[in-house]
């Protein structure tokens, strides 16, 4: 299995480029594997949710031509000297030597809205049903089917192999960043730029460390502008592509996450700046920007409308309609206690503390964007996405206030994704006003570029090597990691002694924990076949200290003491001392005082003998 998660990176990114050829032939790779990407995201929305195609046959229907794809443009040798193809070999060889890649989930939002949904997905034979549950059933789907693709085109459900799905789509973005900078600069200095961006981590480090959306939703709109930014500067000819590229990423961006769909406006002002520049002689530029504005909004307006009508539940968070209504706008004008100072507030003080020099460099380069005419427009309108990102997250606090939603909750994982992309945009926009002066001096330029890329390509090597161990240990998040390895350890036995079980298993799991955290990665190791269920009855008892309660899927009983005596299987992964002393009466007198790690079964007389069936 371990060689067949190191095939992921590679046959995704190959499969994703032939899709782009198809597209858009005569652009960069970087360029055609992004839109290989969210071609991928929208054949799903379009050809399943809508059409009715199985997705099996869909997932393989598009490896095949994808792959069939890169038939259409040849690859030279000088090709293999690019991110994407150096990143994943350099992965294979690092996880090669390091014993492979191994993905230790962790953390509540990594099971319930990515994970949980690409195994049921894969569990239910690839059928959307209401029981693909989301803590928010509106979400857009693009994130947990790229994460289980992998897996169907293997026929075996795989973390591991969803584990490499971010850094496949970052190195779709580094691939667009290096063409973007070679078209410009040549080779040499395209990697320096995309070395030293890594090294900043104005997208995160080369291998991300978890499965949230915010990363891929960061690359994605950071592409966006990018490839807007590039079509400023280029001939007519080339333009219109890179034009097309950025309207299907736009809306790539949106399946990913509904937050995405807040690009819109800066890609309108992108598209209109034109008309609105030139107004006196308006009819010369009325139909340049109809076309442009057709290329850049149409994709994502039509993914919109479509997973509005289809979307398998309703949330004000992801429906526009609630926050343009008469509520929605009461809400945001409502006076809660300086609720918009207080968030400014939180907002501010944790940018000030976020990688303030880069965040300097880039407000330098922005500055440099406004003043430059070249510049200016994309510059501009990523300032507006900047502003209504934040704008839009404050209104939904003040909105949508129930559950994951309640108030500055996630803030900082979510203002992050606006920040990067004027992280990116404004180290780009340096870049492109800084080294044609550089390169005039042609040996200390070259010289200088050879020494800082291989010296950023030794601290990359070295940091691959760090996050793969990071991703298998979890030295960060170690509690929550722990609870997962344990339910996966014991599932053997669990399964064996439910198996022993005559009539219905009723199943109560123990463990050491603030709050019900366990339930999470126990249906995700446990899933039945169906997608669905739980192969038994399931409590879970948590508790710190003295205290303790009880959860789980309806679990009926009000005390532990009660649910004792209903289990015929005790499942302890850990417990307190209090925990262990409610349980001691129930357990054979031959059981270890703390029998964690253990799956213990009901005898006739009543107690529960401790040895693992």
């Amino acid at each position: 299995m371990q060689m067949l998660t190191l095939t992921v990176a590679p046959t995704m990114l190959l499969a994703v480029l032939g899709l782009g050829t198809w597209v858009l032939p005569k652009t960069g790779a970087g360029v055609r594997v992004c839109t290989g990407v969210a071609l991928v995201s929208i054949a799903v929305l379009v050809g399943h949710t809508v059409v009715g195609f199985p997705l099996a046959l869909m997932a393989w229907s598009l490896a095949g031509l994808g792959l069939a794809g890169l038939w259409r443009r040849a690859v030279g040798p000088a090709d293999l000297l690019h991110p994407l193809f150096v990143f994943p070999a350099a992965l294979t060889l690092v996880a090669l030597i390091r014993g492979g890649v191994t993905y230790v989930p962790w953390g509540d939002d990594e099971f319930i809205n990515w994970l949980i949904p690409a195994k049921q997905l894969f569990l239910a034979r690839w059928q959307f049903s209401p029981h693909i549950l989301f803590s928010n059933p509106s979400y857009p789907l693009a994130w947990p089917v790229l994460l289980a693709l992998p897996s169907v085109l293997a026929g075996t459900f795989s973390q591991d192999m969803a584990g490499i799905i971010p850094f496949v789509l970052h190195v779709a973005f580094l691939g667009l960043l290096f063409d973007m900078a070679r078209s410009r600069f040549g080779r040499l200095y395209a990697w320096t730029f995309v070395l030293f961006a890594l090294a900043a981590e104005i997208s995160w480090r080369l291998l991300p460390l978890n499965l949230l959306s915010e990363q891929p939703q960061v690359y994605t709109e950071i592409a966006v502008f990018m490839l807007v930014l590039w079509a400023a500067l280029v001939q007519q000819n080339e333009r219109r592509g890179l034009l097309v590229a950025a309207g299907l990423m736009a809306a790539q961006g949106y399946l990913i996450k509904s937050a995405g769909v807040v690009v819109a406006p800066a890609l309108i002002l992108v598209a209109i700046w034109p008309l609105l520049a030139g107004w006196r002689e308006w009819r010369r530029h009325l139909v340049p920007a109809a076309q442009d504005l057709f290329v850049l909004i149409t994709p994502l307006a039509t993914i919109y409308l479509v997973w509005a009508r289809i979307a398998p539940g309703t949330s004000c968070s992801t429906s526009l309609g609630s926050y343009l209504s008469a509520k929605g706008a009461a809400d945001l004008l409502a006076d809660r206690g300086d609720a918009l100072f207080e968030y400014l507030g939180a907002v501010a003080a944790y940018y000030a503390s976020y990688k303030v020099p880069l965040t300097l460099l880039a407000v330098f380069g922005l500055g440099v964007g406004l003043a430059r005419p070249a510049f200016r427009i994309v510059t501009a309108s990523a300032l507006v996405y900047f502003t209504l990102y934040l704008g839009a997250l404050f209104w939904s606090y003040q909105t949508c206030p129930e559950n994951f939603n309640y108030y500055l909750s996630s803030l900082q994982r979510y203002i992050l994704v606006p920040l990067r992309v004027l992280h990116a945009l404004g180290l780009m926009v340096l870049f492109m006003e800084l080294a044609p002066h550089l390169t005039r001096f042609k040996r200390p330029a070259v010289a200088g570029a050879v020494i800082s890329s291989m010296v950023l390509a030794g601290w990359q090597a070295w940091r691959l090597t760090h996050d793969l161990a990071e991703i298998r240990l979890r030295t960060n998040g170690r509690e929550f990691a722990a609870v997962g390895e344990m339910v996966e350890a014991t599932e053997p036995s669990l399964r064996r002694a439910i198996a022993a079980v005559s009539g219905t298993a009723r199943v109560l799991q123990v463990a050491e924990f603030s709050y019900p955290y366990p339930h999470y990665p126990t249906r995700h190791y446990l899933l039945n076949s169906d997608g669905q269920t739980l192969p038994f009855e399931y409590c879970l008892a948590v508790g710190q200290g003295s205290s303790i309660q009880l959860a789980g899927l309806g679990c009926p009983y009000p005390s532990l003491d009660r649910a004792l005596a209903e289990a015929n299987i005790l499942w302890p992964l850990s417990m307190s001392l209090h925990m262990a002393g409610v349980i001691k009466p129930f357990l054979d007198p031959a059981c270890p005082s703390n029998p964690s790690g253990m799956v213990l079964v009901r005898q006739p007389g009543g107690r529960f003998i401790c040895h693992s069936p």
